[in-house]
Order: structure tokens, then sequence, then C-alpha cells
């Protein structure tokens, strides 16, 4: 997928995010041709978290509380809180809101903790030092 000429910006961020994954073993390549996408407005939960969190039911969050009592939750459930609450905010239905997500966010491949914690922990690395977010 094209980063230039995607209009989703959670497609275009998932462009870019897949471009690094796919040269993480080229720190060069990675560096001279990476380009940070374009994007009028992006929302991480609903542009990124919530597309590939929907149906997912690997788990996302895992609480252990000092007594030793854990709470685990779903990625699918992250993003069902996220669709109540925010249909809470602007005074619609849950199913309005997933509609809306539908029509404006194509729903991709599932990506996986490992693919995140991999771009995460490339771009903190000293590897990554030559890319920045300006042009």
């Amino acid at each position: 997928m094209d980063v230039s000429t995607n209009t989703s910006a959670g497609g275009a961020f998932r462009s870019a995010r897949d471009f690094l994954l796919a040269h993480r073993d080229d720190q060069v390549g990675a560096s001279r041709d990476f380009r940070w996408p374009k994007l009028d407005t992006f929302n991480w939960a609903l542009d990124h978290f919530d597309v590939l969190a929907r149906d997912n039911d690997q788990s996302a969050l895992w609480i252990v509380n000092e007594d030793g009592s854990e709470q685990k939750r779903s990625f699918r459930e992250m993003a069902e809180r996220s669709a109540r609450l925010e249909a809470e905010r602007r005074g619609v239905t849950v199913d309005e809101v997933w509609a809306e997500r539908d029509a404006e966010y194509p729903v991709g491949r599932v990506v996986t903790a490992e693919e995140i914690a991999a771009t995460i922990a490339f771009l903190a690395s000293e590897e990554a030092s030559g890319i920045s977010a300006e042009g």
C-alpha cells in the first residue's frame, strides 16, 4: 500500500509501520527511504488500535493487583469499551460508532503485539537515529 495515495489516516499509519517492519534488518534502506505519512488528523485509538482490535480475542491487557488478583482484557473488549465511550461522548449508539468506523477505515490484517513491540523497539534504538519526523 502506497502511503502517499492512501486516503485513510489509519491506513497511512499502518503503511508506514509496515515499511519499517519490512526494513527492520536494513537500517540504511529504512533511514534513506522512510517518510512520515502526511496526516491531516490522526487518532491512534480510533484510526489504529480499534481497527486492529475489533473481533480480536488475543490478550491486550493484563492487570495484576497488589493483592495478586488479576484482570485480563482482550483486544476485542478494549475496542468495545472504546466504542461505548465514544458513543456516550457523542450521544449516539455503539452501532453507529462501528458503522462510521467501518465506512472510514478499511479493516486489514490483525497486527500482532510482537510487530508493534518490534516497531517501537526499532524506533527507540540507536539503529533508528537517522529517522526523523522532518521531511
